[in-house]
């Protein structure tokens, strides 16, 4: 057993760092069919989101996907065929893929289950450019020249 110091049981900071996910967490299902789980949910302020996936052969609707930013894909039983933009890879357990999520994707089980880690990741220059298009757009908003129209 890993010995913690009682006043960091209680750091309210470092239990909002530091998160651990039970096995006896619930899987949800998609509308595509997969069943998910969100490691580490309580966690606000993640630069990555890592999930859990699980999917069985001809319960899948298909269908492609797209999001900002970058994917990590692990499999850790099963074969899936993992499609990016034209290219389709065949991955087995232990095998791995990264690439731009931006990028339509799919997943398809070629086993009769398959389980896969993936995770997401938001780039801080994507976060950055949004937040700054953002505060752009308040200032502009306020600076904007208010127009008046003549009563009719």
């Amino acid at each position: 057993a890993r010995r913690v110091p009682g006043a960091t049981l209680l750091d309210d900071q470092h239990a909002a760092r530091t998160v651990v996910t039970r096995a006896a967490v619930p899987d949800e299902r998609t509308d595509k069919g997969y069943l998910f789980r969100l490691i580490a949910a309580e966690r606000a302020d993640k630069a990555m989101q890592p999930f859990l996936f699980t999917a069985k052969r001809g319960e899948i609707t298909a269908g492609g996907l797209r999001h900002p930013g970058q994917e990590f894909v692990h499999v850790l039983s099963g074969t899936v065929d993992y499609r990016v933009g034209a290219t389709t890879w065949t991955l087995a357990a232990g095998d791995s893929l990264y690439f731009d999520s931006d990028e339509e994707h799919d997943v398809v089980p070629v086993s009769e289950t398959a389980t896969w880690l993936a995770i997401f990741h938001h780039p801080p220059a994507v976060a950055n450019r949004r937040q700054n298009t953002d505060k752009t757009e308040a200032t502009w908003a306020r600076k904007r020249p208010r127009i008046s129209r003549p009563r009719s």
